[in-house]
């Protein structure tokens, strides 16, 4: 391969153009997840982040020594400020889902995310950073020119209405490279938790997924035999190593892409079966999509819209005339 080739690779990687629906399905999906994450939030909200919470801001800052981006800056240790910004994400995120504005809710949510984060990090997870990170790619993404009211009322102004069944692949392309730095984004994940992982002691003699699952507090439904025998113990431990390292290497290969998105929608259902990690693994599960081709997108939306348009069954009932002969 020469030079000139590997150019015109590259730039065909980050520069070319694409259509807007597969990270507008993400958009949907991600907005859901933020949605329901913050939904969950709200019962502690003020034992969480409040003026009594658990933690005070000088708490948080003295412990970190780091001043972050944060709404509450602007009104510190105030419940009610905290139930506007509260409230306001969730319709923003709501917002978020059904494409309105979609680039700003992007924006605020990310503005918000990043705000509960430095309010206090101690309660948050892995899953809460590759959302917030997520969030600010998305920002620059396209993610409103399809399935959105954006796109609505942007044909709506233009008076270019599509059909009112769409195929769902006739959009206008466009840049491909936000989309590319969301999968990067889910690229570095895997391959930090391979790396990490893959020098530990108990990764390399097999038996990191015993102690894993006995982590009591984060037990949800038990798998007793699983775990039991040091045979499945150390195919679960080498299985998840290979599965990490397929997850940012071979998911690159078109041949083998779903393959490897297949193998790692069964690991995280799997995890979020016997594991209570709130949206962590569908947060995964949901990123996947962003590796997925707009034909194949278009094309599930086209089966999933057919069949909720589907004619419905008349049910008849078959009646049986019996006819007599009159006698003469």
């Amino acid at each position: 391969m020469s030079i000139t080739e590997i150019w015109k690779a590259w730039d065909k990687f980050w520069f070319s153009e694409t259509s807007p629906l597969t990270v507008a399905v993400y958009r949907v999906l991600f907005g859901l997840i933020v949605f329901l994450d913050l939904a969950m939030l709200t019962p502690d909200l003020y034992n969480f982040y409040g003026a009594h919470g658990w933690l005070s801001t000088q708490s948080v800052l003295n412990w970190t020594g780091v001043d972050g981006l944060s709404l509450f800056h602007l009104c510190p240790e105030n419940d009610t400020f905290l139930t506007i910004v509260h409230v306001a994400l969730l319709l923003t995120a709501a917002s978020l889902m059904i494409g309105f504005k979609s680039r700003l809710c992007a924006f605020l949510l990310y503005l918000g995310i990043n705000s509960y984060y430095h309010r206090d990090p101690f309660l948050l997870n892995s899953g809460d950073t590759y959302m917030r990170v997520s969030m600010f790619f998305l920002i620059f993404a396209a993610s409103g020119r399809a399935l959105s009211i954006d796109k609505w009322l942007a044909d709506k102004k233009q008076k270019t209405d599509d059909p009112a069944r769409p195929d769902f692949d006739n959009y206008r392309s466009v840049s491909i490279w936000p989309l590319r730095l969301l999968q990067l984004v889910l690229w570095s994940v895997y391959c930090h938790t391979f790396v990490r992982k893959f020098w530990g002691e108990t990764w390399y003699d097999g038996t990191a997924v015993y102690y894993s699952s006995r982590v009591e507090d984060l037990q949800r439904f038990p798998l007793p035999f699983v775990f039991d025998q040091l045979w499945t113990i150390n195919f679960l431990t080498y299985a998840t190593l290979a599965l990490e390292l397929a997850l940012f290497t071979l998911i690159w290969v078109k041949e083998l892409r779903y393959w490897v998105i297949g193998a790692a929608i069964i690991f995280h259902l799997t995890i979020d079966y016997h594991m209570n990690i709130p949206f962590f693994e569908y947060l995964m599960i949901i990123s996947y999509v962003l590796f997925a081709y707009p034909q194949d997108v278009a094309w599930v939306l086209r089966k999933a819209r057919d069949y909720l348009h589907r004619p419905k069954k008349v049910k008849t009932k078959k009646v049986k005339v019996e006819s007599k002969s009159a006698e003469t």
